[in-house]
């Protein structure tokens, strides 16, 4: 894949020496992570938008607003790393609130982009290290789906002799991209091409959101260049070799 630029510029900023950060890697480290799994952009999405995600938990949804404003994310880290020893596609949300109820939960993000069989299994064995880890009396664990395998339902609930795992599942193609837009869920704009009503059109207007409202700008790239990932997997499909967003060519070469 190659990448071009228009009149707008470079699309991310020249790398930092003294920064070992992905955020700090610029333009050529950026370029790298182009072929890695869309796990990557999942994983990223969460880390800089974990409130964004967190409101899919039924825990947080029954919450008033006052109350949400209570949660702060402490820290969206890769719990399970430590004992899988690989990349996993999951992350860990350690919260700080005063909320009794939510005081000792920590909150288990899996995104899933293909059906798997075992995905109950391993959401069982999942919880029960990171319930080891971070030392929590509860842990609450969701699945992001982006396949719309008709095996998915599934997922969600199933027993291992006296063992009951239960999580709750969220298909992406099933939520409406302006309802997203309308409650500003900045975090799943880069998944606008797999949301319901997410067509050519609306991921032009995701990517100029985006670029409208993070004014950080290495976070604003990053969101921008995880759009771009998605759209040329979900348009690639359909044989279209030019996804244009705000401004910046990525064609495929493949």
């Amino acid at each position: 894949m190659t990448t071009s630029t228009h009149a707008q510029g470079k699309l991310f900023d020249s790398p930092d020496n003294d920064s070992e950060t992905l955020d700090n890697k610029g333009y050529k480290a950026q370029q790298e992570t182009i072929d890695k799994s869309i796990d990557y952009v999942s994983r990223k999405a969460i880390e800089l938008r974990p409130l964004d995600f967190l409101k899919f938990f039924p825990e947080i949804q029954s919450l008033s607003a006052e109350e949400q404003k209570q949660i702060k994310v402490l820290d969206a880290n890769r719990t399970l790393e430590t004992y899988l020893k690989r990349e996993v596609d999951s992350l860990s949300l350690i919260i700080d609130t005063e909320i009794e109820k939510l005081k000792n939960t920590v909150f288990h993000i899996e995104v899933q982009t293909s059906y798997d069989e075992t995905m109950n299994e391993r959401i069982l064995v999942y919880d029960v290290l990171i319930l080891q880890k971070t030392k929590k009396k509860l842990v609450k664990s969701l699945l992001n789906n982006l396949d719309p395998d008709i095996r998915n339902q599934e997922l969600g609930n199933q027993y291992f002799g006296s063992v009951n795992v239960k999580y709750d599942v969220i298909n992406l193609w099933e939520q409406g991209y302006e309802e997203i837009k309308q409650q500003n869920l900045l975090g799943l704009l880069p998944f606008t091409p797999y949301l319901k009503g997410g067509g050519r059109q609306e991921i032009k207007e995701a990517s100029e959101l985006l670029k409208e409202q993070i004014t950080n700008p290495q976070e604003q790239a990053q969101m921008i260049f995880m759009l771009a990932i998605l759209a040329g997997r979900k348009y690639n499909r359909f044989s279209i070799s030019f996804i244009i967003i705000n401004g910046y060519e990525y064609r495929n070469t493949a």
